[in-house]
């Protein structure tokens, strides 16, 4: 799709309505698009290239987890509470998240480890993720 400029005339006729108010990344392809661009990246002998190829099987990782994941959606009571108070559905810093996310967590540690060649330094730091109980990934 080519997007282009809208002159006054144009923005003023829009249905505001039909503008969606959050566009979301395309689920099928969102991770697997950034680990090609960070390949890409990667190739043209760059000084940080084996980051790059990191976080390619990063985002490769969290393309396999995506695909399979069902987050579960905010509830009506929160949803009128946002919009009454002009405030975002999950705020930042509330504290309160999906628990879910400690089985993403051990599906991405899964696969980046599957993927293989990784320095000693991160080997550790995921098997010790691994060791870690839900109250203190938490913290």
């Amino acid at each position: 799709m080519v997007q282009r400029i809208l002159e006054a005339g144009d923005i003023e006729s829009l249905d505001h309505t039909a503008i969606p108010r959050i566009r979301t990344p395309e689920r099928l392809a969102v991770f697997s698009a950034r680990a090609a661009r960070l390949r890409q990246l990667a190739a043209l002998s760059n000084p940080i290239a084996g980051y790059l190829r990191l976080m390619a099987v990063l985002a490769d990782a969290q393309q396999a987890v995506i695909t399979g994941f069902k987050a579960k959606p905010p509830s009506a009571e929160l949803i009128a509470s946002a919009q009454q108070h002009s405030m975002p559905l999950i705020p930042a810093l509330s504290g309160v998240r999906d628990p879910a996310w400690h089985d993403v967590l051990l599906q991405l540690v899964d696969k980046v480890q599957a993927a293989g060649s990784l320095t000693p330094p991160l080997e550790g730091l995921l098997a010790r993720l691994r060791t870690f109980d839900k109250a203190t990934l938490e913290a």
